[in-house]
């Protein structure tokens, strides 16, 4: 039980790593930034990057991977950052 919660925790903490370090290539620097961001695109007040749901992560990174794949998109996302 202690390796899986172990695991879960690097686990967790990778998928946030990526997440601040993609919200750095569209321009969100500071963790402020990020959260503006974030509670605008979910519509919600949350804090720190640790207080989003795993449904919530799976709604930004499926909206990142969107903007990833549209030049156009990402464009539009940079230059409101």
């Amino acid at each position: 039980v202690l390796r899986d919660r172990i695991l879960f925790a690097k686990s967790s903490q990778r998928v946030f790593d990526v997440l601040r370090q993609q919200l750095k290539i569209f321009g969100y620097r500071s963790e402020e930034q990020q959260m503006l961001f974030l509670n605008r695109l979910l519509g919600s007040d949350h804090k720190v990057l640790s207080d989003l749901s795993p449904q919530e992560l799976r709604q930004v990174f499926a909206e990142i991977h969107r903007y990833n794949a549209s030049p156009m998109n990402y464009d539009a996302l940079a230059q409101s950052a």
